[in-house]
């Protein structure tokens, strides 16, 4: 039984040298980004481990794949060399929309400012550069680029700007003007984000009731919402109750 129980000590200490190995092939036969070879060579089990969540678990899981960081900050500096040499809207829009990925604010507003520089009416340019302005706590400033989107495309990013914009109103003391801006979303598209903001905006306005009812509605109607959707449904229950 010792001799057993030795054997079986001695084969797991090869299992880490194993999963690293298949890990190893499947990321060169892949085309898996080369900087998975350094995590799971200078992290014998935890790299291999990670690796293999990442690519076959995390959809299921619902996380978001780290090679998808890495593949992010390779294209900015990709995109900051040829801003080196190049100038256009699409350069800077595209570095712009980056940063925002990775919420760093302060850079992704210098390069939506390049790329409005280029192009005023680049609409893609406009939202997020409001988007990050909101993101930075500066709703005033943040309501002149989303006002614009949505007198121009009213259903811009279906909708996604209008809430935004209302977002914004409400964070300069607009609560009338917000909440008309949620109710022309909710016209079109019955989104959990723009039913809950709408009845925040209500009870600031002395709308309770109908801020409760509409509130309890969308709890009903869970089960038509997937998951993204569902940090929204838990914070309609919790204002519900209060």
């Amino acid at each position: 039984m010792d001799a057993l129980f030795s054997l079986a000590f001695r084969a797991l200490n090869f299992v880490p040298l194993v999963l690293s190995v298949v890990c190893l092939i499947d990321i060169l036969r892949s085309d898996r980004p080369r900087e998975w070879l350094f995590i799971v060579l200078l992290l014998p089990l935890i790299g291999p481990i990670v690796y293999l969540i990442n690519f076959y678990m995390a959809d299921r899981l619902g996380w978001r794949g780290m090679d998808v960081s890495i593949k992010r900050a390779r294209r900015l500096k990709e995109l900051k060399r040829l801003s080196l040499v190049q100038d256009t809207a699409g350069l800077w829009l595209e570095m712009g929309e980056l940063h925002f990925q990775r919420k760093q604010w302060d850079e992704a507003l210098e390069a939506l400012r390049h790329a409005i520089d280029h192009d005023p009416e680049l609409l893609k340019a406009q939202y997020y550069a409001g988007r990050a302005l909101l993101e930075t706590n500066r709703p005033r400033q943040a309501i002149v680029p989303l006002d614009y989107v949505v007198q121009q495309q009213g259903d811009y990013a279906f909708g996604e700007a209008r809430i935004a914009l209302a977002r914004a109103l409400e964070g300069d003391g607009q609560d009338a003007e917000a909440l008309a801006q949620l109710d022309e979303v909710l016209k079109v598209n019955n989104y959990p984000e723009a039913v809950v903001r709408r009845a925040w905006v209500l009870k600031k306005l002395g709308r309770s009731d109908e801020a409760k009812g509409s509130l309890e509605k969308l709890v009903r109607e869970e089960a038509l919402f997937g998951r993204k959707d569902r940090r929204w449904v838990k914070a309609a229950r919790k204002a519900a109750k209060a």
